[in-house]
């Protein structure tokens, strides 16, 4: 989940795409909102069936899904409504899963950069060439900053 923060995606016949805004829509509120499972009746002939279910993890709701059905005289059965159920448990996993595994390898990332400048400066062999493999290497690693290496003088003063 690199870059800009996904809002969500959208299954349709034609197939599923990233969210380019976001869906709010009353019924989402209030499930979002009680951590429950929401059936949703058309108000009218243009609006269909919609089960709405949170996706939870640790207890906490961190989205929800809105599925909306084919027909509008569509009826959700209780082994459609536990499936969803089935699935935002699992989905919520997967998703803490993902982030473990985003957060492990930028760690593995950074202790492999701190590695390699380590093995650098460790094989200079004066002071002065240390220092200024130091300076180099945090400067490739942090591009655009200015790296400034400052000693106290022999007195303890700064």
């Amino acid at each position: 989940m690199e870059g800009e923060p996904i809002l969500g995606y959208k299954q349709a016949l034609i197939g599923g795409k990233k969210l380019e805004t976001v869906m709010e829509t009353d019924e989402i509120r209030q499930a979002m909102n009680q951590g429950s499972v929401l059936m949703v009746k058309p108000k009218n002939d243009e609006e269909q069936p919609s089960i709405v279910v949170p996706i939870k993890l640790r207890g906490q709701v961190i989205g929800v899904m809105n599925i909306k059905a084919p027909s509008h005289n569509r009826e959700w059965t209780r082994d459609e409504i536990l499936l969803t159920e089935a699935v935002s448990e699992r989905l919520a996993l997967a998703l803490e899963n993902a982030r473990l595994i985003q957060d492990s390898q930028r760690r593995a990332a950074k202790e492999q950069a701190i590695g390699e400048i380590t093995a650098k400066i460790g094989a200079s062999i004066n002071m002065r060439n240390v220092l200024q493999t130091a300076v180099e290497e945090l400067g490739r690693a942090l591009p655009g900053s200015e790296v400034v290496i400052r000693f106290q003088n022999n007195n303890g003063n700064s």
